[in-house]
């Protein structure tokens, strides 16, 4: 199989070949961006912000920036981290009250707690049951948890099963309890914490969030108030 394959650079080669892209060291001399990529970042990730600048389409500096600093992917990388520290805890506490909110629901029914998780788990085939088998045996051991899972293995109500298992399998779960209690207002939400979860996963494995602005690169339409 054909694969592309990019040379090594050290910290000295990485910015030569900035520059040769058009990066330019006014905002920050070479000797600081060199101890940024040295103590505070690596290349291939703050280099992924460049999508957001352009570049000369013809003539001599065809192929390079249009008024790019370094200093300026420094900022942007800064930025997305504090974005992504503040989203975190902000899909942290959309998590928590979605359980809340759930048990809420499910108290003010007639639906039985343990026959809920019952019937969910019936509801799955023998490749999700095993899905669902190989999660709660990984976090048997688990400090955190794992005494949930001895205490109430193959008898879970639904607010102890909800601690046990990760917040994709909740989503799942959310949206049978939504189907089973037939309320819409938990469909709704369902898809919006499909969304929630994507970001999540993003923002907790440190994935750049704003490394391409570029327009219609958005998942979603935006609509005018």
């Amino acid at each position: 199989m054909y694969r592309t394959i990019k040379p090594k650079l050290s910290t000295k080669e990485q910015i030569e070949h900035l520059e040769k892209k058009g990066v330019k060291f006014v905002l920050i001399s070479r000797e600081e961006a060199t101890d940024y990529l040295t103590k505070h970042n690596n290349y291939f990730k703050l280099t992924a912000y460049r999508k957001n600048f352009q570049k000369h389409p013809a003539g001599k500096f065809k192929g390079q920036y249009i008024g790019l600093d370094f200093q300026m992917l420094k900022d942007l990388a800064i930025i997305d981290m504090r974005l992504r520290h503040t989203l975190l805890h902000m899909t942290l506490d959309i998590e928590h009250f979605a359980k809340v909110e759930l048990l809420k629901v499910i108290e003010n029914s007639d639906i039985d707690a343990y026959d809920l998780v019952e019937d969910y788990i019936k509801s799955l085939d023998e490749v999700r049951l095993k899905i669902l088998n190989d999660e709660l045996n990984r976090n048997m051991n688990n400090p955190y948890c794992g005494d949930i899972i001895a205490k109430y293995k193959d008898n879970y109500p639904i607010w102890a099963f909800m601690e046990v298992i990760p917040f994709g399998r909740f989503i799942n779960v959310y949206r049978f309890c939504a189907e089973t209690i037939n309320d819409k207002k938990l469909r709704d939400n369902y898809f919006l914490l499909l969304s929630i979860k994507d970001l999540r996963n993003a923002t907790a494995h440190n994935n750049c969030l704003i490394n391409n602005l570029s327009p219609r690169t958005s998942n979603h339409r935006q609509t005018m108030a």
